[in-house]
């Protein structure tokens, strides 16, 4: 049985950027597949939620972005919606 909440991912992109810190990549590609969703590795128009990883921000410094982080606010600029949303949001989508 599918949780009401799980079902937030239904028919939806999501891309990871980041190392998560509560599982493997693998096991949250698995999850979202698991409520219906799709995980690409790149953000397009048809993106609707990136994930950024608390551990992304120390690949860089404290105000640097990842490419995937800027390319979906370019997007949302051009009248894109894509959710960017932290690791902890996802987590509690998932519940």
């Amino acid at each position: 049985m599918v949780l009401k909440n799980k079902m937030t991912f239904k028919n939806k992109c999501v891309v990871f950027t980041g190392s998560l810190q509560s599982m493997l990549r693998k096991n949250a590609i698995e999850k979202v597949n698991a409520a219906g969703g799709i995980v690409k590795n790149y953000v397009s128009r048809e993106t609707d939620y990136l994930v950024i990883a608390p551990r992304q921000l120390d690949m860089f410094e404290e105000e640097r972005k990842s490419k995937k982080q800027i390319a979906a606010e370019k997007i949302n600029i051009n009248g894109g919606e894509i959710k960017i949303i932290s690791e902890e949001k996802f987590l509690s989508m998932l519940k």
